[in-house]
């Protein structure tokens, strides 16, 4: 199949797939291709498959699934409190005093990941900076793969007949 809208096709795909990771939806996500064989174009739909089992019934073929992401993408990538404590620019002492004062823990009992995680994600605005540098990662260092990956999607709809 030709595509004479190829590289718009392409941009915005590696959007979509940029947005899916930021957004983390609990949802499948579903994106839809349709051609127009007169004017050798595509668009591309977007479908939101709360249950998993739903389509519309058109010409459309489905050429992406965004499965649920059952975490939160930005915590994920966080290994120990010193990691949160840099990205949040405090100390570890810092915010170890404040998730014990948070979990009202007396001030010689130790925190843990679990407790500093929880503490982080339910403090509004270090949650905010945490989701930041995870936005700001994944629109820097990850962008080449998402037009990598959006390449590939897109090379295997011109491929199918």
């Amino acid at each position: 199949m030709i595509l004479k809208n190829r590289e718009e096709l392409v941009e915005e795909m590696s959007k979509m797939l940029l947005k899916f990771d930021k957004e983390c939806n609990d949802y499948e996500t579903d994106i839809y291709f349709y051609y127009d064989s007169k004017i050798q174009t595509g668009r591309l739909y977007t479908f939101l498959n709360v249950g998993g089992n739903s389509w519309l019934d058109d010409d459309h073929i489905t050429i992406y699934t965004d499965k649920p992401h059952y975490e939160d993408g930005a915590y994920i990538w966080y290994q120990s409190e010193e990691e949160f404590a840099d990205t949040l620019g405090i100390t570890l002492e810092q915010l170890c005093s404040e998730t014990r004062a948070y979990h009202h823990f007396d001030d010689d009992e130790e925190v843990g990941y679990c407790e500093v995680e929880q503490y982080v994600q339910n403090n509004e605005e270090y949650d905010d900076k945490i989701k930041e540098s995870y936005s700001e990662y994944l629109e820097t260092e990850l962008a080449g793969e998402y037009a990598s990956r959006a390449e590939e999607i897109i090379s295997a709809v011109e491929n199918e007949e």
